[in-house]
């Protein structure tokens, strides 16, 4: 079994995100709105578990 991950371990795997998304969006600049409509729903399937 693997141990909990730490604040750090989330910070890196945001930051990674971030930096995937920011490659993508300066590489295909048409790709933006799939972006944030992706973020979108990815809030929204964290947020929703947690009403």
């Amino acid at each position: 079994m693997s141990p909990a991950p730490d604040n750090r371990t989330a910070l890196a795997v945001a930051l990674l995100g971030i930096a995937l998304v920011v490659s993508v969006a300066v590489q295909a600049p048409a790709l933006v709105p799939a972006l944030a409509l992706g973020v979108a729903v990815w809030v929204a399937l964290y947020a929703f578990p947690r009403l």
